[in-house]
């Protein structure tokens, strides 16, 4: 049981980049398109009160449409060849958001 209760902060845009770089292993996985840019999509407005866990989620959501893309194609390309381009993240922030609203945000800072 802890006694205390710490606020940890939102990550900033900078940090963003190393977790996504992180979570990706430097875009390695899943294999990013050329199209993607890491450090947009931590900078993008959309990720302002994205905890790690929101970023982590965003990135299998970009898998999962990737996936959804490739499985829908009347020739699928064999998993090995499957790409996680900028499309996908956009589709991705669409069904992701923030877990913590800018007014809680203000709360605690």
């Amino acid at each position: 049981r802890l006694d205390k209760t710490l606020y940890v902060g939102l990550p900033p845009a900078a940090d963003r980049v190393a977790i996504l770089h992180t979570l990706t292993k430097g875009g390695s996985r899943p294999p990013m398109d050329a199209d993607v840019d890491l450090s947009a999509i931590a900078y993008d407005m959309r990720c302002d009160c994205f905890t790690g866990a929101d970023l982590s989620a965003l990135v299998r959501e970009a898998s999962v449409a990737a996936l959804r893309q490739q499985l829908a194609a009347t020739q699928p390309a064999p998993c090995s060849e499957l790409r996680v381009a900028r499309q996908h993240f956009e589709t991705a922030f669409e069904k992701v958001k923030p877990s913590v609203s800018k007014r809680e945000r203000r709360g605690y800072e």
